[in-house]
């Protein structure tokens, strides 16, 4: 048994067996006290209570008034298969880029300089839990997400992809806000609709010179190709409005008009 699996039984003695926990638990347990203690994370008197196997560490979990994203990989992991549990719990053993060995001298260190920080403490749980997702990653596979941009036919020519992604934040400040309705996120509401409006007038402007830029090079090389693109723009115009009546229809229009005039005496 290697000195990296036993420090990961001190963390999920699920994983190891009986006779391997009874003697490691202890002299583990007895040491993570004295750092908590003297760190005054736990109560002195809370760990003459808690000195069982089972209740090495006190959790107060509290609510928080702000919703913080601090993972944005569109990455994901795929979902648990029981049937590779096995295999799973191998790899953790396994560890083949040595994070529980290094979890294990950081705790040697902090037992003898008897210094250990809040950061310490976190840096050494986001160690083990690396571990546990590079057993993930390697076992069930990655999930890659892959984001297309899909303009609709009535979307306007200068709609693009700055534009998409800008109002699906706005649209995600405001869900968030409904969900959790507190001056923070009643900001970040208000933020994402000024960012999208800026976007949209910045997107529209630069359309407009680019399209005049290209007009004007077009007038003085080629004025065919110049006609055919205004000639494109009245097209769209015609197609875009609603209020175009038919020839025939002017035509009856006209005529019944007509044949209700009176003729002059």
């Amino acid at each position: 048994m290697t000195r990296a699996q036993k420090g990961l039984i001190l963390v999920i003695p699920h994983l190891a067996k009986d006779s391997e926990r009874d003697h490691l638990l202890v002299h583990r347990t007895q040491m993570l006290h004295r750092i908590l203690a003297d760190r005054g994370m736990v109560q002195e008197d809370n760990l003459k209570r808690n000195r069982t196997v089972m209740k090495l560490l006190h959790v107060t979990f509290s609510k928080s008034d702000s919703i913080i994203t601090e993972n944005s990989s569109d990455k994901n992991f795929v979902r648990w298969k029981s049937e590779q549990k096995s295999e799973y719990v191998d790899r953790i053993h396994n560890d083949p880029e040595g994070i529980l060995a290094t979890v294990m001298n950081k705790l040697d260190d902090l037992s003898v300089n008897n210094d250990a920080t809040q950061n310490d403490i976190n840096n050494i749980v986001l160690d083990i839990s690396k571990n546990f997702k590079n057993a993930a990653a390697e076992t069930f596979g990655k999930i890659k997400k892959h984001k297309h941009f899909y303009k609709h036919e009535n979307s306007k020519p200068w709609f693009n992809r700055k534009c998409s992604m800008s109002r699906k934040k706005i649209h995600k400040s405001r869900e968030r806000y409904s969900f959790l309705k507190n001056a923070e996120n009643r900001r970040k509401m208000r933020q994402a609709s000024k960012e999208h409006k800026i976007t949209l007038y910045k997107s529209f402007a630069n359309y407009q010179q680019k399209a005049t830029d290209e007009l004007r090079s077009i007038s003085k090389k080629d004025t065919k190709a110049l006609w055919k693109i205004l000639n494109n723009l009245n097209s769209s115009k015609k197609k875009d409005n609603n209020d175009d009546i038919s020839l025939k229809a002017l035509y009856d229009h006209f005529k019944i008009l007509n044949g209700n005039v009176e003729p002059n005496k």
